[in-house]
């Protein structure tokens, strides 16, 4: 549905010349590690108009096993928890947090203003959303998550994408490379 592809409409429109679409940018985000690193803060805002103003949480509970073996582990995100709107499937704002990957996935709109690239949007591929929920699915690490992310681009609803693995965290000790 449409619902679910809302974010891609504006750089798809540069591609097909659809004239008057605009496009939304909706999103900041700011990660803080405090002093003597004793903690960490990620900060997520969404601003739009006020059609956006039913926003809900969302906490999608699969308990999904890496494989069908007996003893198997559960999938690192196997439980997500995100912002969200009534019909759609993902989260729209790009606020994640998984577990037990115990990972918070955030995201700030970087428009593509440059019309001349619309040419690189490939038509076989899978759209953003989707490669969102499936990396945040199936990644254990930052380094995962970019991984699993980048297949299949198609090139629509480019962002900066910043991964807080906690696992790499503990307070007063500096943040683990990874």
């Amino acid at each position: 549905s449409l619902f679910q592809v809302a974010e891609s409409v504006g750089d798809l429109a540069g591609r097909l010349k659809v004239p008057d679409v605009p496009k939304h940018d909706s999103c900041s985000a700011l990660i803080k590690i405090l002093p003597n690193n004793s903690d960490i803060f990620v900060s997520h805002a969404d601003w739009s108009n006020f059609r956006t103003m039913l926003k809900v949480i969302k906490r999608y509970s699969m308990p999904l096993k890496r494989t069908p073996m007996a003893g198997s582990t559960l999938i690192p995100g196997a439980d997500t928890i995100f912002s969200s709107y009534p019909g759609t499937l993902h989260s729209v704002d790009d606020f994640y947090m998984t577990r037990p990957g115990n990972m918070t996935i955030i995201e700030t709109t970087i428009s593509n203003n440059n019309d001349d690239l619309t040419h690189n949007i490939i038509p076989i591929s899978v759209p953003e959303w989707m490669r969102v929920v499936i990396a945040n699915r199936l990644s254990d690490s930052g380094q995962d998550w970019v991984n699993n992310f980048f297949l299949f681009n198609d090139g629509t609803y480019n962002n900066e994408w910043m991964i807080v693995d906690f696992k790499q965290f503990t307070p007063g000790q500096s943040p683990r490379k990874g």
